[in-house]
């Protein structure tokens, strides 16, 4: 079952992926980060909702304020806050400086499973993390002494900390609620938040005012980088350790690289390559310790 969650988390991270290139799109449509945001929550919402209802899933409810607390932070901490900085952040900084910045999140995720849910800190773990952290830098070729917005990677490193925390809070969730509740909820109180920090008017105004195709946008950029990503993300976790899926989602900023480069012809360099061929490595790696996992009879036959 680890590979069904190693595969649901690598397919939202390819979508997730696709998160900078809509948000550049719809700002140029003349939506703010805001407005996005808002429009991206409030259809997912909808989606799961009517999702639910197909398949025959309830809403479950919550059992105590202490869950309360967790689904208040994983909606609107973790998730709403992640996507908002992540998308006022590409204001300031190039599209792959902000998903290197996001990709703090791991860390972050690896330090706290210790101690929240008593995860191993293992060898093999520590040394994927510094290949996809030496990797992911290499992608989005940052330089020591580069010049960046301060504005920019403090909006960047926040929404690795609110991913971090969104993570965190949908592994303890799991132990209580099912996926697709946890995903109602999340939304919920993501719009719930949201509602009060957008204009209503504007965004219905340019919303009846946009042509087909940028309507369409808004529709994909909220199954993608909404709905359908997020559900997955939270169903892998049912399958998989919250650091191990952490560091499958780093196949985000190689996704990201090779879109940059195939669809608005970003040069290549030995540097990105070298990174690519890292990340890549550290997947495989892990990919190979959950195997060996099943089939070694004792711990030292295994890395």
């Amino acid at each position: 079952m680890k590979k069904i969650g190693v595969l649901f988390v690598i397919i939202a991270a390819v979508m997730w992926a696709t998160c900078g290139v809509f948000i550049k799109i719809l700002t140029q449509c003349g939506f703010t980060e805001n407005e996005i945001t808002f429009a991206k929550v409030g259809i997912s919402l909808i989606l799961i909702f009517i999702f639910m209802k197909m398949v025959g899933e309830k809403i479950e409810k919550i059992c105590s304020v202490k869950d309360i607390v967790f689904l208040f932070l994983s909606g609107s901490i973790g998730y709403l806050m992640y996507g908002l900085t992540y998308a006022k952040a590409v204001r300031y900084i190039p599209i792959s400086a902000a998903v290197a910045l996001v990709y703090t999140a791991p860390i972050i995720v690896m330090v706290f499973s210790v101690f929240l849910f008593h995860e191993q800190l293992t060898v093999k773990k520590i040394i994927c993390f510094v290949l996809v952290v030496l990797g992911c830098f290499l992608v989005q070729e940052i330089k020591i002494g580069q010049s960046f917005s301060v504005k920019g990677i403090a909006l960047g490193m926040t929404s690795g900390i609110c991913y971090a925390i969104y993570t965190l809070a949908n592994k303890y969730l799991l132990e209580k609620y099912s996926v697709y509740s946890i995903s109602f909820y999340n939304f919920l109180f993501a719009f719930l938040v949201i509602f009060f920090l957008t204009d209503k008017t504007q965004i219905f105004y340019k919303v009846l005012h946009s042509d087909i195709k940028t309507l369409m946008y808004l529709l994909f950029f909220a199954l993608f980088c909404g709905g359908l990503s997020h559900t997955l993300y939270v169903k892998a976790l049912e399958y998989l350790e919250a650091s191990k899926a952490s560091i499958f989602t780093i196949i985000e900023p190689f996704t990201a690289s090779i879109l940059g480069i195939i669809l608005f012809h970003e040069a290549n360099s030995i540097a990105k390559t070298l990174g690519l061929a890292m990340i890549l490595f550290s997947l495989i790696l892990l990919n190979i310790t959950i195997k060996c996992k099943k089939n070694c009879k004792n711990n030292t036959a295994c890395l």
